[in-house]
């Protein structure tokens, strides 16, 4: 009797959910957007407005012969000209925000080749006058010094750095690793939360706002029995609703950081465990967050009430899911952490997605959260008991 109850509250809320457009739409159409808004719409705008970007020009005074090929090479239009052209560019510089004036002293390649920096005196001096409010003329600046600071030290080049031979210690796989561990665990709780939130709120709240708990109450049906029915119910839901979300995100997001077409950056790396230990991670998250919205939405009268209370919570769970953007793995960390509530989670998937974790503290963490839910449980239940808080006005 209590399975076929159990069951029988579950069934009715995946009836009410899977037949209803509006639901059904706002389970899929998100997805759907994230993906074409993450792999097309930001990268072709981002794209497009790098080439509607204005082209600086470079006006260039007693250019040396051996710097035309360096600076020819900048993404700029490059004007060379002597110093009787010294007055028209300044003219010219003043009335094109996005222009930068580049002068070279006359024989400059000469008084560099006769300078002594042991002799004390000044060094040649090179000009370069640019307006720092024009981006354009701002990032050629810095490729400008950057140019004219690798030609000077290649003139006295007494040493290299890293020549020809690959240095990083770190794997395509850590790499793409640290990436994913950044991004993905804050963007799957997120989209975990927002899945509970657009239905578990109406599903307690609204169904004592429209007076259909009161009648489902009444009913020789155990309280604990409609409580876990909807929970199982909602997780499922919330599952289902983040996991769409997530792959959505997941492969649109090498698209997005324009890393697909380096070799490595993607999720051939991780083993089926590690996929088992990251949906374990995912439901017993959901669980916990279904059963906290839950346990909020017992207590509003309306569901525009419950959505308002359980914003907190929300602002909580953004905190705490943008704590993943500091780039740190599980190294280090205190077992004691797999026991805080949601923050285990982001630990756990960080763990995973950057191939750092173990075994036991993923049980832990899973452990912990089925714990957590199950206490929440028992207080949902011994709510619906208060006459007062199920009825009350």
């Amino acid at each position: 009797m209590k399975k076929s109850n159990i069951g029988t509250i579950a069934g009715k809320e995946f009836y009410r959910f899977f037949h209803d457009k509006g639901l059904i739409l706002s389970l899929i159409f998100p997805a759907i957007l994230l993906y074409f808004l993450y792999a097309y719409i930001i990268p072709g705008f981002t794209s497009q407005s790098a080439q509607s970007q204005k082209t600086a020009t470079l006006y260039v005074i007693d250019m040396p012969a051996n710097l035309e090929g360096p600076l020819g090479a900048l993404k700029c239009t490059v004007q060379p000209g002597t110093d009787s052209d010294r007055a028209e560019f300044e003219k010219k510089l003043k009335g094109d925000e996005d222009a930068l004036l580049l002068v070279f002293p006359q024989d400059f390649s000469a008084q560099v080749a006769a300078y002594n920096a042991a002799s004390g005196s000044p060094a040649p001096n090179i000009e370069l006058y640019y307006k720092s409010v024009s981006t354009p003329a701002s990032a050629l600046y810095s490729q400008i010094v950057a140019a004219l600071d690798s030609y000077e030290s290649a003139m006295s080049n007494k040493f290299d750095v890293n020549r020809d031979v690959k240095y990083d210690l770190s794997s395509q796989k850590e790499v793409s690793g640290q990436i994913f561990s950044q991004l993905l665990p804050m963007l799957l709780l997120i989209f975990l939360f927002t899945g509970c939130m657009s239905f578990a709120p109406d599903s307690i709240a609204g169904e004592k706002e429209r007076g259909t708990m009161a009648t489902m109450i009444v009913t020789p049906i155990h309280r604990y029995e409609i409580v876990v029915g909807k929970i199982i119910a909602f997780s499922v839901i919330a599952v289902l609703s983040g996991g769409l979300t997530f792959a959505a995100v997941s492969a649109s997001l090498p698209k997005l950081l324009h890393l697909d077409g380096e070799a490595g950056i993607a999720f051939t790396g991780y083993a089926p465990a590690d996929y088992w230990m990251l949906l374990l991670v995912i439901v017993t998250t959901a669980l916990l967050m279904i059963s906290l919205v839950s346990l909020i939405s017992t207590f509003a009268k309306t569901t525009k009430e419950a959505a308002s209370m359980v914003s907190p919570l929300m602002v909580v769970v953004m905190i705490v899911g943008f704590s993943t953007m500091s780039g740190s793995t599980l190294q280090n960390v205190s077992t004691a952490l797999f026991c805080v509530p949601i923050y285990n989670s982001v630990l756990a998937m960080t763990g995973i997605f950057a191939y750092t974790y173990s075994a036991a503290d993923i049980a832990l963490c899973a452990v912990t959260n089925l714990v957590y839910t199950a206490v929440i449980v028992l207080i949902i239940v011994r709510v619906f008991k208060n006459e007062r808080v199920m009825f009350g006005k």
